[in-house]
């Protein structure tokens, strides 16, 4: 029972030692139990099958199976094994207001998330709530839930930051990093407005520093991101009085400089000027040390920013290098959700651009893929099956096209979020591409409304081509 309990690959003498055998009887044991063909012979436990090791766990008596859990998590604590490897012992140990056991469970947390872990983070911190923690640890448990759900679960995400909010406990740094990570989760929940309006208040309540310029950048961000706003063209000349001027000398500036870039794109504005303030918030190409794509000070969407500014205004060479080492670098941190699917999407994004049409199919397939794993509705769903849409009608597979909008609720109304490119604009196209003429004339004259908010960019927003096309 020891040994079923402990597991896999922990040493012999443990086992006996959670038995509570003397050394003699370890060895005695052992070799009944390899003369049973129940464990292999050697030092650690290795049993003969899964399926035996399940069904003698299965036999140990529940109440005495809880024990042994709570014994083994301090054998591998005392062993040094570190703690995540007791974390699996203490996840099935009943609540008992054990705030030693809620320390060594935010522990292991903090190890999951090191190596790509967040479900086996997430674990460890619903149980650590459940012992529960001492009332001023609540927030700061809720505050790193909150951030190991951000990678699988915006809706999670969202409810325990806002309960972390809600509680005292977190400093003014921490207060500061639970409502930029909320305003995240609120943008890949389509809850832009909320993200904007977080944000800001945040930013106004905050002292001078470096937590209220991220907030403030954050500000200009999920502004930017929404597809109406009140004030567009006001938004771009603040931005732009704070941005100009800057030549990148930290991670504060280099962060407006990319929303500088992002909006000059979309604005329409000179290729060279747009191209020059990306090269001033990248260092050689490439970003800044703790602004990289799983760097987690200020998130992914920033270098996604740059790359993205890249890919419309045709500096395709430099968007593919960017999406490139997002997809390495999400892979090997073991971040197989959002970020990822966001990486394949936009390097699809990066081949349709191209022109290399069957290979930006594959790469958008990809995203849509790992986007499903992780939900529906998501920000990610929407510019890949809008990107598809685009990829498909290029390759003249327009019922295809057809089938997939229809299939992924493809079409009005467009959540206040930005999709990349420009929704109504590929959906114009479609309809274009059906013979529903008046409906395209509709759609694209729909899209025009991009303009009056100061996005011009027809590489973006391709609505005068097929408009007037429509009308001709």
């Amino acid at each position: 029972w020891a040994a079923a309990v402990l597991g896999a690959g922990v040493p012999l003498r443990l086992a006996g030692s959670l038995a509570g055998l003397s050394a003699a009887r370890r060895a005695g044991a052992a070799a009944d139990l390899s003369a049973a063909r129940v464990l292999r012979p050697g030092d650690t436990v290795d049993f003969t099958h899964p399926l035996v090791a399940q069904a003698v766990y299965d036999a140990v008596p529940g109440p005495l199976r809880t024990a042994f859990h709570s014994r083994a998590a301090w054998l591998l604590t005392a062993e040094g094994t570190g703690p995540a490897a007791a974390a699996r012992h203490l996840l099935e140990v009943h609540p008992g207001e054990n705030s030693a056991l809620v320390e060594q469970l935010r522990r292991a947390a903090r190890d999951h998330l090191a190596v790509g872990a967040p479900d086996a983070a997430r674990r460890c911190l619903e149980r650590a709530l459940r012992e529960p923690p001492e009332h001023h640890l609540r927030a700061l448990v809720h505050h790193e839930l909150g951030r190991a759900a951000l990678f699988t679960s915006p809706a999670d995400t969202v409810r325990h930051l806002r309960t972390a909010l809600e509680l005292p406990g977190l400093d003014d740094t921490l207060r500061a990093d639970a409502t930029f990570r909320l305003a995240q989760a609120l943008a890949r929940n389509q809850q832009m407005r909320e993200a904007s309006l977080s944000v800001a208040f945040a930013a106004a309540t905050t002292d001078p520093g470096p937590e209220r310029a991220r907030l403030r950048t954050a500000h200009f961000m999920y502004d930017a991101f929404r597809a109406t706003e009140d004030d567009g063209p006001g938004r771009s000349r603040r931005l732009a009085e704070l941005a100009d001027p800057l030549t990148g000398e930290d991670n504060a500036e280099r962060a407006l400089l990319t929303l500088r870039a992002f909006d000059g794109m979309l604005r329409g504005e000179n290729h060279t000027v747009v191209a020059e303030f990306c090269a001033r918030a990248l260092i050689d190409g490439r970003p800044a040390p703790g602004l990289g794509w799983t760097d987690t000070t200020w998130g992914f969407a920033y270098p996604c920013l740059a790359g993205v500014t890249y890919t419309w205004i045709d500096e395709l060479d430099h968007a593919e290098q960017l999406f490139g080492e997002a997809v390495r670098a999400c892979e090997s941190s073991g971040w197989s959700g959002g970020h990822l699917a966001f990486a394949h999407m936009l390097t699809g994004a990066v081949l349709r651009r191209r022109g290399r049409l069957a290979e930006a199919e594959t790469r958008l397939g990809e995203a849509l893929r790992l986007a499903d794993s992780i939900g529906t509705g998501l920000p990610v769903h929407r510019g890949t099956v809008c990107l598809l849409v685009d990829t498909l009608l290029a390759r003249g597979r327009t019922a295809e096209a057809h089938r997939l909008a229809l299939a992924r609720g493809f079409g009005p109304p467009y959540p206040d979020a930005m999709i990349l490119p420009d929704a109504p604009s590929v959906r114009g196209r479609l309809l274009l591409a059906l013979g529903r003429t008046d409906e395209a004339v509709a759609e694209l004259e729909a899209a025009s409304a991009a303009a009056g908010r100061g996005r011009h960019n027809p590489v973006w927003a391709p609505w005068p081509r097929d408009l007037a096309a429509a009308l001709a």
